[in-house]
């Protein structure tokens, strides 16, 4: 996965987790049967 990794979790709203990247601030929603795919999607974001 290329761009930032620097996200952590800051909200669990059971069928989906809130994820704020620490590098850009932006935030990402990320569902729990498609976590893989957003998370790839998510690291290319602040490249």
């Amino acid at each position: 996965m290329s761009g930032c990794k620097m996200f952590e979790e800051i909200k669990d709203n059971g069928h989906s987790k809130i994820f704020q990247c620490l590098h850009c601030n932006e935030k990402i929603e990320i569902f729990w049967n498609d976590k893989s795919q957003m998370l790839k999607n998510y690291g290319k974001k602040c490249e």
